[in-house]
C-alpha cells in the first residue's frame, strides 16, 4: 500500500558496482533463469529493486552506501553535497508517486544545481 515516508541520513560514494553489491548481499541468480549477470540491464533492474529501501542506491553512476533513519515528519526533498563527496539528506515523498532512490536524485540534482 502506498503512503508517505520520510528517511534523513547520509549518502556516501563507493567505489563498487551493481554487480559486486549484488554478490556481496547474497542475490541467487539461479532463482531468476530468465536473467543474466551478464546483461547490463538484468543487473540493473535486480540491483534497484533488491536495494528499494536497502543500504545501497544507484544515482548517476556512483553506487552509494545508504545510512539512513526513518521518520514521519513533512513533505520535503533536500540534500547537502560535503567535501568529502557524501550527501547529507532529508527526504519525505509518497511511495506510490516515486521510490526513495528518485527521491535521493532530485535531492541531489537540487543539491549539485545550488552549489554550481
Amino acid at each position: 500500500m502506498s503512503d508517505y515516508e520520510g528517511h534523513r541520513g547520509k549518502l556516501i560514494p563507493t567505489d563498487k558496482k551493481p554487480l559486486q553489491c549484488l554478490d556481496e548481499a547474497g542475490f541467487d541468480w539461479s532463482k531468476w533463469k530468465s536473467l543474466s549477470r551478464d546483461d547490463a540491464d538484468d543487473v540493473l533492474d535486480r540491483f534497484n529493486d533488491h536495494f528499494y529501501r536497502g543500504e545501497y542506491a544507484l544515482i548517476g553512476d556512483i553506487v552509494y552506501k545508504v545510512v539512513s533513519e526513518y521518520y514521519d515528519n513533512h513533505e520535503m526533498v533536500w540534500a547537502k553535497k560535503n567535501d568529502d563527496g557524501s550527501y547529507n539528506f532529508d527526504v519525505y515523498f509518497y511511495n506510490g508517486g516515486c521510490s526513495f532512490t528518485e527521491a535521493l536524485e532530485e535531492a541531489i540534482t537540487s543539491a549539485d544545481k545550488e552549489g554550481d
